[in-house]
């Protein structure tokens, strides 16, 4: 794999394990993005795991090597909002307001006590 074991920089030795275990492609960020702008929240288990996901995702693609890294944390909210549009429509409508308002943050709409409910719900 081609890992020095005399590397003494714990960052650049999780930065290589990582690479390698992701198995980053040369689309592996389409993937990712494809993936983000599908996520449903009816597939997760709970508001908590989707969110954990949401998080996940957009952490990739906010990597300097992806060509989504100039993308706006308002895209990222949207990307989002889109996951929980079916599962809670009510909820959804609500949080558009904030968005084109101009109010909501993704640190905001990432928190579990946000107006997205309890994690677990």
């Amino acid at each position: 794999m081609s890992w020095n074991p005399e590397f003494i920089d714990p960052k650049s030795t999780c930065d290589f394990l990582t690479k390698f275990f992701e198995g980053t492609s040369s689309d592996s960020f389409a993937l990712i993005n494809r993936e983000f702008a599908t996520l449903d929240r009816s597939k997760f288990a709970s508001m908590e795991a989707f969110q954990t996901r949401v998080s996940y995702l957009c952490n990739r693609l906010k990597t300097p090597s992806s060509l989504w890294a100039a993308l706006t944390d308002t895209a990222y909210i949207w990307m989002a909002l889109k996951g929980i549009q079916t599962s809670y429509p009510e909820l959804y409508s609500r949080i558009v307001v904030d968005v084109e308002n101009k109010t909501l943050t993704w640190n905001g709409l990432m928190e579990p006590s946000n107006a997205c409910g309890p994690a677990t719900g």
